[in-house]
């Protein structure tokens, strides 16, 4: 059995089985953070106004290359800010103009752990 090292709420916070809210626990726990943080704009969370990312101002945008180029700017200083357990390997998009929204892709090394995981999330105006 792996030990748990980080724990955050499910994304969803679903009940478990037990009537519990469900926990994602290490790789996922990190996961749930680099979402959270990309999913919160400057300003929405009260007593830490400065937490988040612009990210979602990106999808107003023509979502052409150099929209893209600062957005995946945009999400490398976030992370390097407020995610302190990762290094950053990489961002690539899906882009779909038509619905301004944007596939993200994160890829990320863990402090200690030796393989490249992946974050996905899609962001859109809806």
């Amino acid at each position: 059995m792996a030990v748990t090292v980080w724990s955050d709420l499910h994304q969803n916070v679903e009940v478990g089985a037990q009537g519990n809210i469900r926990i994602v626990i290490n790789v996922e726990a990190v996961k749930t953070s680099i979402d959270n943080i990309l999913r919160t704009r400057k300003g929405e969370r009260l007593w830490l106004p400065e937490f988040g990312s612009g990210l979602g101002d990106f999808l107003f945008e023509s979502l052409n290359d150099k929209t893209l180029d600062s957005a995946a700017k945009e999400i490398q200083k976030t992370i390097s800010i407020w995610e302190p357990r990762v290094s950053l390997r990489g961002v690539d998009f899906v882009s779909d103009p038509d619905n301004n929204s944007l596939e993200i892709a994160v890829s990320f090394i863990i402090n200690g752990y030796d393989q490249v995981f992946q974050y996905k999330g899609k962001f859109s105006t809806n």
